[in-house]
């Protein structure tokens, strides 16, 4: 028998064109001029945005529809390219305000050397040697070494979206985590945005009891957000989890602390 060949992935070349004939395809290929079952434009900007105010049926819906209506997907698209343009724009000027801070900071370094080294010429003292500790007297502690965090996958893709920070979970199976410090593997729903995410755990009365940031990126079909969070100071109970990209609206799961 004739052996198979393995078969080669695409390279970046070969994939380009391809990507292009599927957007073409998308964009003009079916033409729906009545916008017969479309949903409100301010439905597709939530798309396009990905504030994560949808439900998870709701975002498969209207992602399927735009596979079918060249208006929608246009309309969609186009916001998408809008909002990295905007990405980039502010990614450039963070990086140039880098550049000028660091540049800055490296001539003041060299200016205060230099005037360090015109007073030491000028009034040279004779060097102390520091003398060994005394008999008796213990050395300084050596700092504590910081406590390890627990790996842990944290998976929301089924998880109900709720619109405040209350208690209200339906059926839905609710996620538990132990009262550990734990480095979190989020899954994030279907459809969530690579990028920067805050994040707060509030409890029954709606105080934050833990407040923090961390990034999320796209890895195997998955947008997952990779945070540290300490849960050993936490009640135990049905807490909300916050999940928010900046300036977006926040979305609430519930999860079990225990």
């Amino acid at each position: 028998m004739p052996t198979k060949k393995p078969i080669k992935p695409l390279s970046r070349k070969e994939e380009k064109p391809l990507l292009k004939a599927g957007l073409k395809l998308f964009s003009s290929g079916f033409p729906n001029p009545n916008r017969i079952g479309c949903p409100e434009p301010a439905t597709i900007q939530t798309l396009a945005l990905r504030s994560l105010q949808l439900t998870l049926p709701e975002r498969e819906r209207w992602f399927d529809h735009m596979t079918i209506c060249s208006p929608c997907f246009n309309l969609y698209h186009g916001l998408v390219r809008k909002k990295q343009f905007r990405g980039r724009l502010t990614k450039l000027a963070l990086g140039v305000a880098v550049l000028l801070g660091g540049g800055m900071a490296t001539w003041w370094g060299i200016s205060h050397f230099h005037s360090q080294q015109g007073a030491r010429s000028e009034s040279p003292q004779a060097s102390h040697p520091i003398p060994p500790p005394e008999k008796g007297v213990s050395a300084p502690a050596k700092p504590v070494e910081m406590l390890a965090y627990t790996p842990m996958v944290l998976d929301l893709r089924s998880q109900a979206i709720t619109r405040g920070s209350g208690r209200r979970h339906g059926k839905t199976t609710i996620p538990s985590v132990p009262r550990q410090r734990l480095e979190l593997s989020i899954y994030l729903p279907v459809g969530s945005e690579e990028g920067k995410y805050q994040i707060r755990l509030l409890g029954e009365t709606s105080a934050v009891l833990i407040e923090t940031k961390g990034s999320a990126r796209l890895e195997n079909r998955r947008t997952i957000l990779r945070l540290q969070m300490d849960f050993t100071q936490v009640p135990a109970g049905i807490h909300s989890l916050g999940i928010r990209q900046e300036e977006w609206n926040w979305a609430f799961y519930p999860i079990l602390v225990q």
